[in-house]
């Protein structure tokens, strides 16, 4: 008994580490292409900061509504006021911000609010998971953290300006969010799984 409990430990550590967990929950959709990044598994050189564009749909929402359209679109983590949840591997490519961008890097979804309390707490679990994400492989916030705009920008394939004008909603600039993405990378504070939540899932007149 001792050694299947043993081994059943080593297999969840092993599934914990295999998946680069930063997340409260982890609810990664099923039968996703295993497409590796252009410089191998694993080897994502940023991440990019998006924000969802459907106020008030927690992250649970963005999982369930990407499970049935991964297809078309999916990202890797979804951040809300409760909980973040890791969607797909960081191993491998998320289909999150163009072709260009997609080969390159970690897709991260920040929940929109018009509530100030919540987007304080979910505003400041996404700085967190950016900065961890970029520590996990070594790279810097300075060449390492993109937004959705700068893919428009820089990449293309891509028409969308997030997730400026949601976070100057709440008074937040960019410079200000690049600042908190750097401390909070050089306070070394990682994210890690800590506990469960319920959170209230919306179903109607969302469109996640």
């Amino acid at each position: 008994m001792k050694r299947l409990l043993g081994m059943l430990f080593t297999l969840c550590l092993v599934f914990s580490l295999s998946t680069n967990v930063f997340a409260d929950r982890i609810l990664l959709i099923p039968d996703v292409p295993k497409t590796p990044y252009r410089g191998g598994v694993g080897a994502y050189e940023g991440v990019v900061a998006h924000s969802t564009a459907t106020p008030e749909a927690p992250a649970i929402n963005i999982q369930r509504y990407e499970t049935r359209t991964w297809s078309n679109a999916f990202v890797h983590y979804a951040v809300d006021w409760d909980e973040s949840i890791q969607i797909a591997d960081t191993k491998y490519i998320a289909y999150g911000a163009g072709p260009a961008a997609n080969q390159r890097f970690v897709h991260v979804e920040l929940c929109e609010t018009a509530d100030y309390v919540k987007f304080k707490r979910s505003y400041e679990k996404y700085v967190r998971l950016l900065a961890s994400i970029l520590k996990k492989n070594n790279l810097s916030v300075e060449k390492g953290l993109w937004t959705h705009n700068d893919v428009r920008k820089y990449l293309g394939g891509t028409d969308h300006e997030d997730p400026f004008g949601y976070l100057q909603r709440h008074g937040v600039s960019e410079s200000q969010f690049r600042s908190d993405v750097q401390r909070a990378y050089n306070s070394g504070e990682m994210v890690g799984t800590t506990r469960e939540y319920s959170p209230v899932v919306h179903t109607q007149g969302i469109a996640y």
